[in-house]
């Protein structure tokens, strides 16, 4: 959240949906399926109590390149379209990647949701 907070223009609802629900999604990658698996959780935005269903999804993927630091794949039939997502690794253990979430108003916005190895 403070990488976002220091470098995107956020308004209030959006500060607050982002600290309700990051941190909350895992990821797992197999070689060729990546699972998105989010609980269900409630968060407050602007005072008001909200309730999130949450996802577990399976997609699959392929590796469309790579470098020192980070990966790229092509992700199929991610919320309905193939979509290339870039991963970057800080360390062993943790990775970034950009948000382009648009349910939410958050589309655009330059910020990353890090990562971090549980298995």
């Amino acid at each position: 959240m403070h990488f976002a907070k220091t470098h995107a223009l956020l308004e209030p609802r959006q500060v607050d949906f982002l600290d309700g629900s990051l941190g909350r999604l895992e990821l797992t990658f197999n070689g060729t399926t990546m699972r998105y698996l989010l609980p269900d959780f409630d968060l407050t935005i602007q005072g008001k109590m909200k309730h999130l269903v949450g996802t577990d999804e399976t997609f699959s993927y392929r590796v469309l390149g790579t470098d020192d630091d980070s990966i790229a794949l092509l992700v199929a039939k991610d919320h309905g379209r193939d979509r290339i997502i870039h991963i970057h690794f800080v360390n062993a253990n943790t990775f970034w990647l950009y948000s382009e979430e648009s349910d939410y108003g958050l589309r655009d916005l330059n910020y990353r949701e890090y990562f971090r190895k549980i298995e």
